[in-house]
C-alpha cells in the first residue's frame, strides 16, 4: 500500500516570518505574491435570515483584493539593495530567527493582522527596521543574527518594520532562486486545467463554493520518482486575520498527477480543530462497527467522487493489528475498484474520529 504524506489539522504559520529558504520553497513566494486574492468569509454555520418580499434579492459580486507586495518590491528594491540582502543572508550561519525575547501573544496577533494589511491594503512602515544598534529600541543585528527587543510591547510601527524586513528578504531570495524552480513539460497538463481539476474536486467532495476562495498553486518534480505534480491550497482570503481573531475556517490541499490529471491526494484542514487520538477502547468500538465506517467510505467513492467502477475490496487499514493512523485521530479505509474484475485503482478514505467526516482522500492506480 502506498504511503502518503499526511497533512494534519493545524494552525498555519505566518507567510512572512523570516525563513531559511531553499531553492525549492522560495519561488513559490513570488508565485503567491503575484496571485489575485478573492474575498471569502469564514465557513461556519449561520441561521438563515428571512428576506422581505418587497426587497430584491441581489447577488453582489465580491470585491477582488490584489496583493500589493510585488509591485512595491519592484518599485523600491534596487540592485544594490538586493546585493546587500544576498551578502547579509549568505553570511548567516543559522536561520536568523533568534531574539532577546519571544513575541508575546498580543504582539503575534497584531503582527498577523498587520501582515494582511501589508499585503492587501498597502500599509507600510514609516521607516526600515534598523540593522545596527542606535536610537531604536527594536532592531536586527546581522552580525549576531539576533532581533533585539525592548522590554515594552512592540508598537504597530515596529511590527510593520519586522514584516517589511522579512518580506524584502523573502522576495530577494525568490528572485535569486526562481530560475531553479521546476517547470512543467509539454506532456504535463497546464496550470489552468489543473486549477479547474482542483476546484472541481473540492466542490464535489466537500460541497464548497470555491469561487469565493483563494487558490495558490505550484509545480514540483523533485520527488524520488521525479514525477510531475501540481500542488494547490484553497483557502479563505485574509486567513491571517481570521486566524488571529480565532475564527474557524477550512483549507483544502490538493495534489494532482501532472501527466494524467488524477487527483492523488485531497485533504481538508481546519484552523481550530484539534485531532482526537483514538484510544484503545474507542478502537475496539470502531472495529466492532467497521461495516458502518466502510459503508461511508464506499459512498464517498461512489457518490462524491463519482467513480462508477466496481468495488472489489473495502477494509479498514491496520498495521500490527492497530489502526494505522489512530494516533492522528482518523480511520483509514482502503477501497479498491476494478474494471472487469481487474483492479484499476485504490483509494484510501480517511474519516475523522468521532464524526466520520471526510478528512482526506488519496488515490493510486
Amino acid at each position: 500500500m502506498k504511503r502518503r504524506i499526511v497533512i494534519g489539522f493545524a494552525t498555519f504559520g505566518t507567510a512572512f516570518a523570516l525563513l531559511a529558504l531553499n531553492a525549492v520553497a522560495v519561488p513559490a513566494i513570488v508565485n503567491n505574491l503575484e496571485k489575485t486574492k478573492v474575498v471569502a468569509m469564514p465557513q461556519k454555520a449561520e441561521k438563515p435570515v428571512p428576506v422581505s418580499e418587497n426587497v430584491p434579492n441581489l447577488k453582489v459580486a465580491p470585491i477582488i483584493p490584489v496583493s500589493t507586495v510585488s509591485d512595491y518590491m519592484r518599485q523600491t528594491l534596487t540592485q544594490d539593495d538586493l546585493q546587500a540582502i544576498y551578502k547579509m543572508v549568505d553570511s548567516w550561519k543559522n536561520e536568523a530567527e533568534g531574539g532577546t525575547r519571544d513575541m508575546t501573544e498580543d504582539e503575534i496577533k497584531r503582527r498577523i493582522k498587520l501582515e494582511d494589511r501589508y499585503v492587501y491594503d498597502g500599509v507600510r512602515p514609516q521607516k526600515k527596521l534598523p540593522l545596527v544598534k542606535g536610537d531604536s529600541l527594536f532592531y536586527f543585528d546581522s552580525a549576531t543574527e539576533m532581533y533585539y527587543y525592548p522590554e515594552r510591547a512592540l508598537t504597530d510601527e515596529e511590527l510593520l518594520e519586522f514584516i517589511d524586513f522579512s518580506s524584502r528578504i523573502n522576495y530577494a531570495l525568490a528572485l535569486r532562486y526562481a530560475p531553479q524552480a521546476p517547470k512543467p513539460s509539454e506532456k504535463d497538463i497546464k496550470e489552468a486545467e489543473a486549477v479547474q481539476i482542483a476546484k472541481s474536486s473540492v466542490e464535489k467532495l466537500f460541497d464548497v463554493d470555491t469561487s469565493l476562495l483563494d487558490i495558490q498553486g505550484s509545480f514540483n518534480n523533485n520527488g524520488p520518482t521525479k514525477k510531475g505534480e501540481w500542488f494547490f491550497t484553497i483557502a479563505p482570503y485574509k486567513q491571517n486575520t481570521l486566524r488571529a481573531n480565532g475564527e474557524t475556517f477550512f483549507t483544502y490541499v490538493v495534489m494532482i498527477d501532472s501527466l494524467t490529471g488524477d487527483v492523488t491526494d485531497i485533504t481538508k484542514l481546519c484552523s481550530t480543530y484539534k485531532m482526537i487520538p483514538i484510544s484503545e477502547d474507542a478502537e475496539k468500538e470502531i472495529r466492532k462497527a467497521q461495516d458502518t465506517w466502510i459503508k461511508i467510505a464506499e459512498q464517498i467513492v461512489k457518490e462524491k467522487q463519482g467513480d462508477s467502477r466496481k468495488i472489489v475490496k473495502a477494509e479498514i487499514v491496520v498495521e500490527n493489528n492497530k489502526l494505522i493512523n489512530g494516533k492522528r485521530g482518523y480511520v483509514d479505509i482502503l477501497v479498491e475498484v476494478a474494471d472487469k474484475d481487474q483492479v484499476s485503482g485504490r483509494y484510501t478514505v480517511s474519516l475523522l474520529y468521532t464524526d466520520k467526516s471526510l478528512h482526506c482522500l488519496s488515490f493510486e492506480k
